[in-house]
């Protein structure tokens, strides 16, 4: 059920994301972000930040493509710590894709490794 995953993503990211929902508009990415209308995008805010202005947070909408293998396991994934590693790696990855930065390096390569080696002792 799509939407209970959603919802459960939705509270793993509860700081970082205003909404999760299911895209149409990625053909091979997992996942992206996207920003309401009035928000300032990720890169103006870096540089007012950069400029020493006060900003206040914005947090994207976390857009989940379905055709996506790894967004298909996510929908599967039974394992609540396994769950949160996946749900903030795909958050984390379209950050960087839309020219972010992450908060906590050490986190994502924590979790990457996590899945990773979840992944690699199933094969």
């Amino acid at each position: 059920n799509y939407k209970n995953v959603l919802m459960h993503v939705k509270e793993v990211l509860k700081e970082q994301v205003r909404d999760v929902r299911l895209t149409k508009r990625l053909l091979t990415s997992p996942s992206c972000v996207v920003l309401d209308t009035f928000d300032m995008s990720l890169q103006m805010t870096k540089i007012m930040k950069s400029a020493g202005q006060n900003v206040k947070k914005v947090k994207p909408i976390l857009e989940l493509n379905t055709e996506n293998v790894i967004v298909q396991h996510l929908l599967q994934e039974s394992d609540n710590t396994r769950f949160s590693c996946l749900s903030f790696i795909l958050l984390e990855q379209a950050l960087l894709a839309e020219g972010g930065q992450l908060t906590d390096p050490a986190t994502f390569v924590k979790n990457t490794n996590t899945f990773l080696t979840f992944a690699l002792t199933r094969v």
